[in-house]
């Protein structure tokens, strides 16, 4: 289990309800397994990858230490891109592993609750 944004809840077998993105930040709705929601608040969003993510099981959430995704992004958002850009990746697999849901941010912080931040 990888803990992520200081949230007190195991993201195993929950579920993404919803996503949005607005001004440089993505607002992720998440219910967890035991059906309590709350909502993940990526900071300085960069890009994302969503391959079904919405209502799928999630098996784990995790952050890469080394990514390939950054490094795509890096060259697209720098003539030279940087050694160190600061971004973080953070990957939602489901239940076979597969990535299902792909974040590149600054930053990550949970927020309890159905309607935090605007949740949707």
């Amino acid at each position: 289990m990888t803990q992520l944004c200081d949230c007190p809840f195991g993201f195993e077998d929950g579920h993404v309800v919803s996503y949005r993105a607005e001004g440089g930040r993505l607002f992720v709705q998440f219910e967890f397994w035991s059906e309590r929601r709350g909502i993940l608040v990526f900071e300085g969003l960069v890009g994302m990858h969503d391959e079904g993510a919405t209502g799928v099981t999630v098996g784990s959430v995790c952050e890469l230490l080394s990514s390939e995704l950054i490094t795509s992004l890096a060259r697209r958002h720098f003539e030279i891109p940087p050694e160190n850009t600061g971004w973080r990746h953070f990957r939602f697999l489901d239940l076979n592993d597969g990535a299902m849901f792909e974040v590149v941010a600054s930053s990550c912080s949970f927020e309890e609750g159905q309607n935090a931040e605007n949740g949707t």
